[in-house]
């Protein structure tokens, strides 16, 4: 992090301007794939052209709620495993009852062009529970 007063930060991956409710953000290893949630609108997709960062397209996503309790349908949390053929996307949504973000999912989007589908792999069990922020993290499997 910053410690320096003076420090300044530069945007690596400028949004496109219709998207303004930024939370979540992954990119490649070889920094040429950008994927950005936005509460409001899903996953965004930016290509790196050779010379600057490419809007490619935006991933919508469907609610599994009636859309009279649902108030918002973007996503929160993102994180993307780009080791296979085609990046997979892994986000919270931001769906939710009564205005709170809970019964949300953990959906997953195998990247294979604009009209992948969208399918949930984990659903939060109750109006009392919701994901929010998804990270791998390294780890060693542990026998028991």
């Amino acid at each position: 992090l910053p410690v320096a007063s003076n420090t300044v930060v530069r945007p690596l991956v400028r949004a496109d301007p219709q998207y303004t409710k930024l939370a979540g953000f992954d990119i490649n290893p070889e920094e040429t794939i950008a994927y950005i949630a936005d509460v409001d609108a899903g996953v965004q997709k930016y290509v790196w052209t050779g010379s600057g960062w490419k809007f490619a397209y935006n991933f919508s996503i469907p609610q599994n709620i009636p859309a009279t309790d649902n108030h918002e349908t973007g996503c929160f949390g993102l994180v993307a495993d780009f080791n296979g053929p085609a990046p997979v996307i892994y986000a919270t949504t931001t769906e939710g009852y009564n205005g709170c973000v809970n019964s949300n999912r953990v959906v997953q989007i195998v990247d294979t062009n604009a009209q992948a589908v969208v399918t949930t792999i984990a659903q939060a069990g109750s109006t009392n529970v919701a994901f929010r922020g998804i990270d791998f993290t390294p780890g060693t499997l542990m026998q028991r």
